[in-house]
C-alpha cells in the first residue's frame, strides 16, 4: 500500500489530501487538512500576489511536508489554481 498527499494551493486555502492507493489502483482517504491562506486578497499593482500572503502559503506549505514526513507519506503531489500560477 502507497501513502500519498496531494497539496492544493488555492487563492484562497491551502489544502492536503492524504490518501493509502493499493495495488488495485483503490484508495482511501486518510486525512483531510484546509489552512486559509487568502493568497487572492490583497493583491498588489498588477496583480501581484502580497508577500505577507505567499509567507504564509509557504509556511502552511512546509508544515505540510513536516506532517507527511511523520506519517510516512511516500510521494507529494502539489497543484495550483489558475490564480496562483
Amino acid at each position: 500500500m502507497k501513502r500519498i498527499g496531494v497539496i492544493d494551493i488555492g487563492s484562497n486555502s491551502v489544502r492536503l489530501v492524504l490518501a493509502e492507493i493499493d495495488d488495485s489502483g483503490a484508495y482511501r482517504i486518510i486525512d483531510d487538512i484546509k489552512e486559509s491562506v487568502r493568497l487572492g486578497a490583497d493583491l498588489l499593482e498588477g496583480n501581484q500576489l502580497n508577500t505577507e500572503r505567499i509567507n504564509k502559503a509557504v509556511c502552511t506549505i512546509k508544515d505540510y511536508k513536516t506532517f507527511c514526513d511523520s506519517v510516512k507519506v511516500e510521494e507529494i503531489i502539489a497543484v495550483a489554481t489558475e490564480a496562483v500560477r
